[in-house]
């Protein structure tokens, strides 16, 4: 394969994935699928075209942990692939997720994740209101090749509310 033929296919991934997340993970489905599997995977799959994306990740029942990859196919052959791992306290998800889109909407790529800085107010997270939360998303690389942590921190009790670390690659 030509230089030139995997930088497109390398675009048009970096595309594909930002429809696929705001179909998926933090979208309403209403393209993609979402399964769970017997041993506790949760599995989004968002296909257009040639391109296939793989969302799957795990959330133990002994804690507030979590772990998953996104992969995503060409022709059924993989051309791009990210792992995440961390924990957020179950309540923070709804704000996780919202920031997260906000960045997808945008077309804006920072490790597959949120942008750099996100300072919210008045913030209500399970029936408590925080002054000011913050999101930081510090990493490094682009979509070919990328690595990065981001956390949530609640500024009024100065205490994290939890992290994710990630990294990832094209395959090509």
């Amino acid at each position: 394969m030509k230089e030139a033929q995997k930088a497109q296919i390398l675009k048009e991934a970096q595309e594909v994935f930002f429809e696929a997340m705001l179909d998926g993970y933090c979208g309403e489905r209403k393209h993609s699928t979402k399964t769970s599997t017997p041993d506790g995977r949760k599995v989004i799959t968002f296909v257009k075209g040639d391109f296939t994306v793989i969302d799957e990740y795990r959330v133990t029942p002994h804690s507030d942990k979590s772990a998953g990859t996104t992969s995503i196919l060409f022709k059924g052959d993989l051309v791009w692939w990210m792992s995440y791992g961390g924990h957020y306290l179950k309540y923070t998800i709804p704000l996780l997720k919202a920031i997260m889109k906000a960045n997808y909407e945008r077309g804006v790529f920072n490790g597959g994740r949120g942008p750099e800085n996100v300072r919210c107010k008045d913030v209500n997270l399970m029936n408590v209101v925080y002054d000011a939360t913050e999101y930081t998303n510090v990493g490094t690389g682009d979509f070919s090749l990328f690595k990065g942590r981001e956390e949530i921190f609640d500024l009024t009790f100065s205490r994290s509310l939890g992290f994710h670390i990630y990294f990832g690659m094209s395959m090509l």
